[in-house]
């Protein structure tokens, strides 16, 4: 095997904080954060973080602008270099004290939405709003506001706008605190549509509740959808446990998704009361992955994450692949307080771990073909080694194309506590012999893509390789199909 991740690059000035710590691996790691304009008590930096290719949004929803704590957001975009400069930033539009604007993020093509779940909206307190931003030209292009939406039928403490998820044209919004006709704090999720009601508008489509309904459910705390499919994290629902926690699956009746119905509800079959399964989830592609960070599984409230896999592309069937802890889990580190998959890799937080101070924080990078196909072994554990006592380094954390994004949102600068950090660290993959078909394992597949593609030439492609060139020289041929043969069996993960 070879080593096929590495830290390659990480952003910011001199002197600033998070290095990463490779642990077992051979893995090179670098200095860097997030740039800020300078930070202020409780403004918690990092409180939501998205990748979408080359752009970053990171958010603080207790940024102080115009004389309140409203909240900002801030945008970063990598340009030729691999730097990640900060090319705008976002406050609130209406700046009113403790709104929490930037709660909760979302992006999808030209469409930025900001949740500000505790915005007040006409006499009804804490009601929440989400403005929609959007532009119109390429990369480093501005933001600027479309719209903002709002409950149709809003109530005091519903807190719309506590998560966001983009699915096609289609924006989900959840209102955790919602009551419905018989249970207080049920909660609810609002879907609203691209061009529905007009062209060039966010029109409510219709409200989403699930059948077993009681009072403090909270549905619609945690979003996080895929191509035709939106799932929705309850931690506090009680079907295994108290509060043990569960996910439920919506998927629209027709492609025209003119209507959404619940249609599978998945659980931790070895869940516990108090497990709170499904505070945070990540889907990529066919796997998803489900935070439950009060799971005792390696200690009280030690934490564990889940991974389950869509069967033939069913919503309604998901197998449970495997349920994973941080190598050095201990009693109440919250091991999957985030989750954030990519490209058959995990990055999961433990912000009450200890590794360099108590509640200091730490973050693990898993790969799904580490040592064998579908194992999830352990690639690096990632700290901050200048980090101090109740950091809360990985409460957040995105993965993306050469990026891994982690947030201590209790971080303090040289003035100010609780201001928040994000760290930005590069990674790469190494070449990986024989991986014809790109799945990181070398087996029957790539010999298929190998006599799939014979011949083909990608030397003239941008990319120089194409399927089937398993040797990455820019042709398939004779000399792939060797390659395939003698790394049978092998995998891409490292030593």
């Amino acid at each position: 095997m070879v080593d096929r991740w590495k830290l390659v690059r990480a952003w910011g000035g001199a002197g600033a904080a998070c290095l990463a710590v490779a642990g077992t691996v051979n893995a090179q790691s670098f200095l860097g954060k997030l740039e800020t304009p300078l930070l202020r008590t409780e403004d918690r930096f990092g409180s939501a973080i998205e990748i979408t290719n080359d752009l970053v949004v990171a958010s603080a929803p207790n940024r102080f602008i115009g004389g309140s704590s409203a909240g900002q957001v801030f945008l970063y975009e990598r340009d030729g270099s691999g730097q990640l400069p900060e090319f705008q930033t976002i406050p609130s539009t209406t700046r009113q004290f403790g709104e929490e604007f930037g709660a909760s993020i979302a992006l999808s093509g030209p469409w930025l939405a900001i949740g500000a779940p505790r915005r007040n909206v006409g006499n009804e307190d804490d009601a929440g709003r989400v403005d929609i931003f959007v532009r119109s030209g390429g990369p480093g292009s501005m933001y600027s506001l479309f719209t903002t939406l709002s409950s149709p039928d809003l109530s005091d403490g519903d807190l719309f706008g506590s998560s966001v998820a983009f699915i096609g044209d289609t924006l989900a919004v959840g209102a955790p605190l919602q009551d419905s006709i018989a249970f207080a704090d049920s909660g609810a999720i609002y879907l609203f549509r691209e061009d529905l009601g007009g062209e060039d508008n966010w029109g409510f489509q219709l409200r989403l509740t699930v059948d077993d309904q009681f009072e403090g459910q909270r549905l619609g705390e945690t979003l996080e959808s895929g191509p035709g499919v939106l799932l929705a994290g309850c931690q506090f629902d009680n079907d295994v446990g108290t509060q043990a926690g569960s996910v439920y699956v919506f998927v629209p009746t027709s492609p025209a998704q003119n209507n959404w119905v619940q249609i599978h509800e998945i659980t931790d079959p070895e869940g516990q009361p108090d497990d709170r399964f499904g505070s945070a989830l990540s889907l990529f592609g066919d796997r998803l992955a489900v935070g439950s960070p009060l799971d005792d599984e390696a200690g009280s409230d030690s934490g564990s994450v889940t991974i389950f896999r869509m069967i033939g592309g069913d919503p309604r069937v998901w197998e449970r692949v495997r349920k994973l802890v941080a190598p050095d889990s201990a009693a109440f580190d919250a091991f999957g307080t985030c989750v954030s998959l990519y490209d058959g890799l995990l990055l999961a937080g433990a912000p009450f771990d200890d590794p360099v101070g108590l509640a200091s924080g730490s973050a693990h990078l898993f790969d799904a073909n580490i040592g064998s196909k579908g194992s999830w072994g352990h690639v690096t554990s990632i700290t901050d080694p200048m980090g101090s006592f109740n950091d809360g380094f990985g409460e957040r954390c995105a993965l993306g194309d050469g990026l891994v994004l982690i947030g201590a949102l209790r971080d303090d600068n040289e003035l100010f506590d609780s201001t928040g950090t994000v760290c930005a660290y590069g990674f790469e993959f190494t070449p990986c012999g024989g991986d014809a078909n790109g799945d990181r394992i070398i087996d029957m597949a790539d010999l298929t893509s190998v006599i799939g593609s014979w011949l083909a030439d990608y030397t003239g492609e941008p990319s120089g390789t194409g399927p089937g060139d398993a040797n990455e020289d820019g042709r398939v041929d004779f000399a792939d199909a060797t390659a395939v043969l003698l790394n049978w069996q092998g995998s891409c993960g490292i030593e």
